[in-house]
C-alpha cells in the first residue's frame, strides 16, 4: 500500500539525497528538502530561489551529486548553474547543519564519495602547506589512517580533495596552445568563464614562457579560451639598500602592488609582493631588503593594479605537453544592512574594528556599499586616501610580538540610510600568490556609528 505524503515537494536529483537520523535532504524542482516518511519539509528557506538556479538542460537535474563531510558538519552539493549553459557542474553548494547556513563554491565537480586513507598522515605528505596555512591541529583525528576524507572527480579525470586549502591544486589539462597575442589556451570542457583567474604550471616546450604566472580568462568557449596578464616590466637593477628596483618605463605608481619574478641574483624576490612608495623608473618598495643576496641578471615587476591585458606571444612558441591549469579561488562574504531608519535618522559610520588571526603576508579588501547601490563600493582602491580600501592581517606596529590575533582598525567615512560592509580579494590581491595563499578569518567586529543626519 502506498501512502502519499506530499503532493508539491519531492527529490528530482537522484544522487542528492544525503542521510541523516531524522530524515533524508534531497534536492527537487521545488525546493531542497527532508523527508522523515511521514513529512516533507523544505530546509532551504533562507536561500528559496536557489533550487531554481540548477540548469535544467544537458540532463542538469541529474548531475546534481551530494556527500555529507561529518567532521566539518556540512553538505555539499555539485550543479550545473543555469547562469551559463554547462554540460558539467560548475558550481557547488554548501549546507553547514550545525548553523544552518549556506554558501556557494566555484568548483568545477561532476561527482562526490570519500576516500578513506590506508596509512597516517605526515608532514611530509603534506607538499603546498606551510605551519601558517594548515588549518587543522595534529591531534585533530583527521590525519590518521582510515578516515574518511571528502573528495571529488571532475570531467577530465582529475581527483580532488575538498580540505581547507587557500590555495586550489591543478584541475584541467591542456591539450594545445596558439601561440598569439593573446594566446588560445585548448582545454575540453574546462568549464571556467570570462573573468576566471588561473595559473598555469608544467609546460614543456618553448611555450613554458607562460609557466608560473596568473592569467585572467577572456573569450571563453566550451573548449577553448584565452589569456590576459598584467603588465610586466624588465628590471635591470635592485639596490637592496634602499629598497630601490629599477624597471625603465614602468606605470607603476604610489600605493600599487607590485610582484616580482624570475630575478636572478636576489633570489628572495621571487614571488613576493610589495606596495610602491616611491614611482619612477626607479622604485621604491615597502620591502625589507636587508641581507638579501646581490642582484644578478633579469627578472620582472608586475604591476597588479593596472587592468588585464592581452598576453603576449611571439607567435614561435611551441607546445610539446604536460601542461596543468588550476583555478585561484577568490571568496566574497557580505554583512547584513545596518541602519536606523526606526529613529528616523541616517546611520553615520566612523570606523570599524576587525579581530583576524595574524599572517605573515595577508590582507583583504574592505568593500563598503551604501543604500541601495549593492554594485558600487564607496571605497574602490586609489580614489581618496581618506577611505581605506583593505585591511592587512600582519600584526600592526605596536602589537604584542607573536601573539596569534591583532584588531585592524578600517576607517570609512559615510552617513548613509544603509551601509554594508563585506570581505573580498579584488583584482590585484587575487593575482599576488603571496596575498591570495594566505588564510583570511575574522573572529570579533566592533562597529562604530551613531546616528547621522534625518532621513531625506
Amino acid at each position: 500500500m502506498w501512502e502519499r505524503i506530499n503532493i508539491e515537494l519531492g527529490a528530482e536529483s537522484t544522487f542528492s539525497g544525503i542521510q541523516f537520523d531524522d530524515g533524508v535532504l534531497a534536492v527537487g524542482d521545488k525546493g531542497i528538502t527532508i523527508c522523515n516518511g511521514n513529512t516533507v519539509d523544505r530546509i532551504d528557506t533562507q536561500i528559496r530561489d536557489e533550487v531554481f538556479k540548477i540548469h535544467n538542460g544537458n540532463d542538469g537535474p541529474k548531475r546534481v551529486h551530494g556527500v555529507r563531510d561529518f567532521f566539518e558538519q556540512v553538505v555539499y552539493w555539485t550543479f550545473p548553474a543555469a547562469d551559463v549553459d554547462p554540460t558539467f557542474s560548475n558550481r557547488m553548494l554548501l549546507y553547514n547543519y550545525d548553523n544552518k547556513s549556506w554558501a556557494f563554491l566555484n568548483d568545477s565537480l561532476t561527482t562526490l564519495g570519500q576516500y578513506y586513507q590506508t596509512s597516517d598522515v605526515t608532514w611530509a605528505d603534506l607538499g603546498g602547506y606551510t605551519w601558517e596555512t594548515y588549518q587543522k591541529t595534529w591531534n585533530a583525528g583527521v590525519q590518521q589512517s582510515g578516515y574518511a576524507q571528502i573528495v571529488g572527480g571532475n570531467q577530465q579525470g582529475f581527483i580532488l580533495q575538498l580540505n581547507s586549502k587557500t590555495q586550489s591544486d591543478e584541475s584541467r589539462f591542456i591539450t594545445s596552445i596558439s601561440a598569439a597575442t593573446p594566446p588560445t589556451i585548448t582545454s575540453p570542457d574546462h568549464n571556467f568563464q570570462d573573468g576566471d583567474v588561473v595559473e598555469i604550471t608544467g609546460i614543456k616546450g618553448s611555450a613554458s614562457v607562460l609557466n608560473g604566472y596568473r592569467y585572467q580568462v577572456n573569450n571563453a568557449q566550451t573548449d577553448t579560451f584565452q589569456l590576459y596578464s598584467k603588465p610586466k616590466f624588465a628590471v635591470s637593477a635592485i639596490d637592496t639598500s634602499t629598497n630601490q628596483v629599477t624597471a625603465t618605463g614602468n606605470t607603476l605608481q604610489v600605493g600599487d602592488l607590485v610582484q616580482f619574478s624570475e630575478i636572478v641574483g636576489t633570489t628572495e624576490l621571487n614571488g613576493v609582493t610589495g606596495a610602491v612608495i616611491e614611482e619612477g623608473n626607479q622604485f621604491t618598495v615597502d620591502i625589507d631588503m636587508a641581507g638579501f643576496t646581490a642582484y644578478s641578471s633579469g627578472g620582472y615587476a608586475e604591476d597588479l593594479v593596472e587592468l588585464f591585458q592581452p598576453t603576449e606571444m611571439a607567435g614561435s612558441e611551441t607546445y610539446i605537453g604536460c601542461g596543468v591549469i588550476a583555478a585561484v579561488d577568490n571568496f566574497s562574504i557580505r554583512s547584513k544592512k545596518f541602519n536606523m531608519v526606526n529613529q528616523g535618522r541616517q546611520t553615520h559610520v566612523g570606523y570599524l574594528d576587525f579581530l583576524c588571526p595574524t599572517t605573515s603576508n595577508g590582507e583583504v579588501s574592505v568593500p563598503v556599499y551604501v543604500d541601495y547601490n549593492d554594485t558600487e563600493r564607496v571605497n574602490p582602491r586609489g580614489i581618496d586616501s581618506f577611505f581605506n580600501h583593505s585591511i592587512p592581517t600582519t600584526l600592526t606596529q605596536f602589537a604584542t610580538q607573536n601573539q596569534s590575533k591583532d584588531w585592524h582598525r578600517f576607517f570609512c567615512n559615510v552617513d548613509s540610510q544603509f551601509f554594508q560592509y563585506g570581505f573580498t580579494l579584488d583584482e590585484a590581491q587575487l593575482v599576488s600568490t603571496q596575498i591570495q595563499g594566505s588564510a583570511f578569518e575574522v573572529d570579533g567586529v566592533v562597529i562604530w556609528h551613531e546616528t547621522g543626519s534625518k532621513l531625506t
